[in-house]
């Protein structure tokens, strides 16, 4: 598959003066495949539950390579959440209550994902529950167990420095919060009876009222959002005796506030949304509704699971079974039920995030380029690039060429500098990179060739437009400097041989007949007395 071809941004200008003309020729050959998508998983296991000593371990396993490397190993027996936020993941360690080693609190803690470190932490926040990552914002809301105000927010780039926004507006316990269009929006429970409170993140974070709901969304915990509406997962037990009241998934409409409840046997551990298909565990309702009904659909059948995510580009869910007993497995399973891959973990796995990474690809199929000899070339690589995760990119070269001196500068521009003095060939490679180590390669050729001289005194070249390009058979180029000047019209080929040649008076605009060349790639080099101009075209 190859891409349309984009117009070079080159302007280069050249003066001479009697001498030798070399003409480089560089043809960029770039091959499409799609966007390639290497996924890592970062995600959480416990170990023996409750027993002195026991410690949480933080993995990174990369589905590609089959690789996993531990991030860190605390001590804790539990995990509430894992947020991933670019190159970096946000892991709650929770240390239970009922433990009887009384070493351990609740913190959570920030890794890079790219140098597998732990680089800032909050530590005692007894309570910490959900989370969500905003701009430069660390969102907690805390559930039961918590302290002090029940909604916390920090610095996501300074998390010891302590919390910048603490409200009170929330005195119950939060079970749940997501992010939409610069609002927060955070569910609780009072008085058997769900609620939303909103907070406006736009400025410095405000609290902008409670959208009460009834009964049949209190305990509501979890959400997720199609940007127009908020899906929320009610379950609702009661205090005493945990036993489970109430269950179901509430639609809340992010313009009017209205919301429609419809039960269901379970309603926890969202997945993510698709196509109108709301995935989660409801029990014996399964594995996903509609959005718009919020009844079953039946499209998918998983595994029981204790954590998951769904990957809506390559539909894959990514699950974390586990009996927090003696069992644990994260599996991969698509949306026809297929398993992908098992990997046997330690139990207790809680909490997952992925990082899904599209390769960088260069996208421009052929780039013709030439210089004169001891002449400059830059040409951006940035717009020849497509990186749909806008991460920061770096470029390379391999194998430098005979006949040019080649570099990559600071701003990620090509420059070629041409030192030959006789015909050859030079072939280099561009490698470009992102942050997780994803590259893709051009190879690109380069003809440097002696194709004739000059006796003009000192004039500028400038390139010009030629139009209609791709052509059949007619081109003209408006040539605005020529005022019925006697100029020499040259075409040459990729081969660099010269296929037209003829003398001509010029006023502003040159009309030209190409229907008896063979299709393929050209160059037209316009010389005047005063003036000189060249272009690029295509025959079809």
């Amino acid at each position: 598959m190859w891409a349309p071809r984009l117009n070079s941004t080159i302007k280069s200008k050249f003066k001479m003066k009697k001498q030798l003309r070399l003409l480089a020729f560089c043809l960029f050959s770039f091959g499409l495949f799609g966007h390639a998508q290497t996924t890592k998983i970062v995600f959480a296991t416990g170990g023996a539950f409750l027993a002195t000593g026991n410690q949480v371990t933080v993995h990174l396993y990369d589905t590609q390579s089959g690789s996993i490397d531990t991030l860190d190993q605390v001590l804790g027996d539990f995990t509430n959440g894992i947020i991933r936020d670019g190159q970096y993941a946000f892991a709650h360690i929770g240390r239970s209550a009922f433990n009887p080693d009384p070493v351990g609190e609740e913190t959570i803690y920030k890794y890079d994902l790219i140098s597998h470190t732990r680089v800032d932490s909050i530590v005692g926040i007894p309570g910490a529950f959900k989370f969500a990552v905003w701009e430069d914002y660390f969102i907690v809301g805390k559930g039961f167990g918590g302290s002090g105000s029940q909604l916390e927010i920090y610095d996501k780039n300074d998390l010891s420095a302590g919390p910048i926004f603490e409200d009170s507006a929330i005195a119950q316990p939060v079970g749940g919060l997501i992010v939409v269009g610069g609002k927060l929006y955070v569910g609780f429970t009072e008085n058997g009876q769900g609620n939303i409170a909103r907070y406006d993140l736009s400025a410095s974070p405000v609290f902008d009222g409670i959208f009460p709901l009834n009964a049949a969304a209190a305990g509501l915990g979890d959400m997720l959002s199609d940007g127009q509406y908020i899906y929320g997962f009610a379950e609702y037990y009661d205090p005493v005796t945990f036993d489970l009241i109430s269950a179901g998934v509430v639609k809340f409409d992010l313009t009017s506030h209205d919301f429609q409840t419809q039960p269901t046997s379970l309603a926890n551990t969202p997945l993510g949304i698709k196509a109108g298909v709301l995935y989660g565990n409801f029990g014996s309702d399964g594995n996903d509704l509609d959005t718009e009904t919020l009844l079953p659909v039946g499209t998918v059948t998983l595994p029981p699971y204790a954590a998951g995510k769904l990957d809506t580009a390559q539909n894959v869910f990514y699950l974390l079974e586990t009996d927090f007993a003696s069992f644990g497995q994260l599996s991969a399973v698509d949306f026809s039920g297929d398993v992908l891959f098992t990997l046997d973990t330690d139990i207790s796995g809680t909490a997952i995030d992925l990082v899904t990474n599209h390769c960088p690809e260069f996208t421009q199929t052929d780039l013709f380029l030439f210089m004169y000899f001891g002449d400059q070339l830059t040409e951006p690589l940035s717009p020849y690039v497509t990186d749909v995760d806008g991460d920061a990119l770096s470029f390379s070269i391999t194998m430098p060429p005979m006949y040019l001196i080649s570099e990559i500068d600071s701003s990620n521009n090509l420059l070629l500098t041409d030192i030959g003095n006789s015909s050859g060939f030079d072939d280099l490679e561009i490698t470009v990179t992102d942050i997780w180590g994803c590259s893709d390669v051009v190879a690109v050729s380069i003809e440097l060739g002696i194709i004739g001289t000059t006796t003009s005194n000192f004039w500028e070249e400038k390139e010009v437009s030629v139009f209609p390009n791709p052509t059949p058979g007619t081109l003209s180029v408006q040539l605005p400097e020529f005022k019925n000047e006697a100029a020499q019209i040259e075409v040459f080929n990729i081969n660099q041989q010269r296929v037209l040649h003829f003398d001509q008076h010029i006023h502003e605009k040159l009309n030209l007949e190409v229907q008896n060349i063979p299709p393929g790639h050209y160059q037209i080099l316009i010389r005047g007395e005063k003036h000189a101009a060249f272009g690029r075209f295509v025959k079809i």
